[in-house]
């Protein structure tokens, strides 16, 4: 057997610097990752230097949580096998620097066009870092076994309108290809 070299067989490449540079650097630093030996780390086909991103962000000290139970109504059919989508949930967060990051992704429901997903405790620090006025955008997808998840729709919120009312209904939203002015179809999920 050839032996497992920690180094060889998982790591790209490295990179040192401080959290505080981090931070100090706009909450965005990219850095070129080095070998071993200091030396660039290059793609082996390309021979492009490879780079690392790495963002930050200072977390507030919220502690509250919110509760929450999803359900979808009339969902679209995505799979043409058996007139079923199989949906699930996810959640993104605006950055502070205009990037988003996934923040909450709830379970599969398998052949379901209304399912209803388990309730779960969410950690406000993790879904808006305490401001509820962020931008959220939820996603609702059908999980595929053997491909990419297809998008069924999405909608744009925050978590201040989320909790502002019980059974709140917000639509979701499939753009047309290479037209924004058209939808592809409404779809409601309830809070």
């Amino acid at each position: 057997p050839i032996p497992c070299v920690p180094w060889q067989s998982q790591t790209s490449g490295q990179y040192q610097r401080r959290v505080h540079g981090i931070v100090t650097a706009g909450q965005c630093a990219t850095e070129k990752l080095k070998d071993r030996s200091n030396q660039p780390v290059r793609n082996q086909k390309s021979r492009i230097e490879s780079s690392i991103i790495i963002r930050g962000e200072e977390v507030s000290m919220n502690l509250d949580v919110v509760n929450f139970k999803f359900y979808g109504e009339q969902l679209e059919k995505m799979d043409w096998c058996c007139g079923k989508s199989d949906p699930y949930l996810e959640f993104f967060r605006s950055r502070e620097d205009g990037s988003w990051m996934s923040v909450m992704r709830t379970e599969v429901i398998m052949k379901s066009l209304n399912p209803t997903w388990q309730q779960s405790e969410y950690k406000v620090q993790t879904l808006c870092n305490g401001d509820y006025d962020r931008p959220l955008w939820m996603k609702c997808f059908d999980w595929n076994n053997q491909a990419a998840p297809s998008l069924i729709g999405e909608a744009a919120l925050n978590l201040k309108k989320l909790t502002s009312e019980q059974g709140l209904e917000i639509p979701l939203i499939r753009q047309k290809d290479n037209d924004d002015s058209k939808t592809y179809g409404r779809y409601s999920i309830c809070y």
